[in-house]
């Protein structure tokens, strides 16, 4: 009973941030993805920077698909791991700036990531 006991007060704690990650499930399953292109357009953008824009030709329309629905689910599954990381190594940090800071890293981790589903698609 201790674990449970530990574990719902861990729950209660991060009450916004899991209710923040549930709200991007949500809006990923209503929305079929269409987050995911927060980080794909900018991983287009690196392929585009590094001279690699004909990788991106070979992609055909519907393999695209599922590289955005789990971009998606990837930006939303990280919210509360974001927010529990940055609590612990930065607990002073001022509201604005967690939040902040939250989501410039689920970004970066989801673009990385989303870099790495556009690799995989062409066989690179």
């Amino acid at each position: 009973m201790a674990v449970l006991q530990n574990l719902w007060g861990w729950v209660i704690r991060q009450r916004v941030p899991l209710l923040c990650t549930a709200a991007g499930l949500v809006l990923s399953f209503v929305f079929l993805g269409l987050p995911g292109f927060a980080s794909y357009w900018p991983a287009e953008q690196l392929f585009l920077l590094a001279g690699d824009a004909a990788l991106l030709d070979r992609i055909q329309g519907d393999k695209l698909w599922p590289v955005l629905i789990s971009a998606s689910f990837l930006q939303a599954l990280l919210i509360t791991p974001a927010h529990c990381l940055l609590r612990r190594w930065q607990p002073t940090l001022p509201r604005a700036l967690h939040v902040v800071a939250t989501v410039l890293l689920v970004l970066t981790v989801s673009i990385v990531a989303t870099s790495l589903m556009l690799l995989a698609q062409v066989d690179a």
